[in-house]
């Protein structure tokens, strides 16, 4: 039994522990308190700043790669959408996509359903509809003709022929503008359009070429290819376009664009949708012609600077001769052992410097003959001009040669009889 005297001092114990542990739970109780008060407010900051950021409604082509497209989870994808969303975000903007036909989309930014569409070209029909940022890209038309097709190579050769555009594209706009006596027949998409091309209708296409090569990609259709000439005066000036009036959009879109592409953020996107492209887009023909006008400026002024050092050579030499040889017959006799080794160093260099032109015309030939059922007629035309230019080289590095030798050959006399010279100018003979 605990004594009567002990009893109050146990109690006065067990009120000071309950005491300490009523503070505690009070010490505890408020730091979760304060604790659950600053998460309420991030999250209510957060849910502030949020909602504080807007989000843009824009609308993407369906069918139109590798510029818009829909991607196989149905979301809208390409090289313009990246951009616009690169551009957004630069500037603390969100975006949202749907995607459609051009026709149905472009109706949708002139009526207000949505904000922006990354993907338009700038045209004098269009400027009364929308406000357009500063061109981001500019790329030319094409004509998309059947393979094996010889008779449209230019924009002239489609009078009295039926062309497939898309109906309210850059296209039917250029060619109701440009060209109204040319027959157009304005289909839905580019997709039907080739369809239509390759089963027969029609005679040709007229669209954006890198879109048209992409588009007969996707399609597995081979039996369509593009026309050397590109139509020089159809160009397009890509954009991204915002109903017309809606500056501080156009602004904030404008001023985004100028960030990506200072950032390098631009060249990212670019680098990752054309490049591949690009690449792929290299011919044979191309590989000549670069090759061929590489060769020709070094050939030359490889031609320039030997006939310069000969010349510098023939003056020291001279010099030093006329210094030292006091007898006019030493001197002769040095001056004909300096020609003799001048005409022979002028034969050495017209060997080395003809030799490379010799290579690139017995290869052309070489080539030609070699492949002369892969070459097309635009090919066996390039490498006539490789060979023709390297001729006239060939004729040049002579001329510059003989120029070398003046001076140095004696000037031969001959008799003359003016007579006959003045019957020969009379008689134009």
């Amino acid at each position: 039994m605990v004594g009567p005297t002990k009893v109050p001092h146990i109690l006065e114990q067990n009120m000071i522990i309950c005491k300490r542990i009523n503070d505690q739970t009070k010490f505890i109780m408020l730091f979760i308190g304060l604790l659950l008060l600053v998460l309420l407010q991030c999250i209510y900051v957060h849910h502030i700043v949020y909602a504080s950021v807007e989000t843009i409604k824009a609308s993407s082509e369906d069918k139109y790669p590798p510029f818009c497209f829909i991607d196989p989870d149905g979301k809208a994808d390409g090289f313009s959408v990246e951009l616009l969303r690169a551009a957004l975000e630069a500037v603390d903007r969100n975006v949202d996509f749907t995607a459609g036909s051009w026709d149905q989309i472009k109706k949708d930014l002139a009526l207000g359903k949505i904000q922006v569409l990354p993907l338009v070209g700038r045209t004098p029909e269009r400027e009364d509809i929308y406000d357009f940022t500063f061109p981001y890209l500019t790329l030319h038309g094409a004509i998309f003709v059947r393979k094996g097709d010889r008779h449209i190579k230019t924009i002239k050769d489609l009078v009295n022929k039926e062309v497939i555009v898309m109906k309210g594209d850059n296209a039917e706009e250029y060619m109701l503008r440009k060209h109204g006596e040319i027959n157009t027949v304005a289909v839905e998409t580019y997709e039907k359009a080739m369809m239509m091309l390759a089963s027969g209708k029609h005679d040709a296409v007229i669209c954006q070429e890198l879109m048209g090569l992409e588009l007969l990609k996707e399609l597995n259709i081979k039996s369509i290819v593009p026309t050397v000439n590109q139509i020089d005066d159809f160009r397009q000036d890509f954009t991204f376009a915002v109903k017309d009036g809606d500056k501080e959009l156009l602004a904030t879109l404008n001023e985004g664009l100028a960030i990506i592409i200072a950032d390098g953020t631009y060249d990212t996107i670019y680098e990752k949708w054309f490049r591949p492209l690009f690449k792929l887009k290299v011919t044979f023909n191309d590989v000549a012609k670069y090759i061929f006008n590489a060769m020709v400026p070094i050939v030359f002024v490889m031609a320039l600077f030997l006939i310069f050092i000969l010349r510098i050579q023939v003056e020291r030499k001279t010099k030093h001769l006329q210094k030292e040889i006091a007898e006019r017959k030493v001197t002769e006799e040095n001056l004909k052992f300096l020609n003799d080794d001048l005409e022979q160093f002028a034969y050495i260099v017209s060997h080395n410097l003809k030799a490379p032109l010799k290579i690139i015309i017995g290869f052309s030939h070489l080539l030609e003959k070699r492949y002369k059922d892969i070459i097309d007629d635009e090919g066996k035309k390039d490498i006539d001009f490789i060979v023709i230019r390297a001729q006239g080289m060939d004729e040049l590095i002579e001329d510059l040669l003989k120029y070398a030798k003046i001076g140095r050959e004696p000037v031969p006399f001959t008799e003359v009889d003016w007579n006959l010279i003045y019957d020969q100018v009379v008689n134009n003979e």
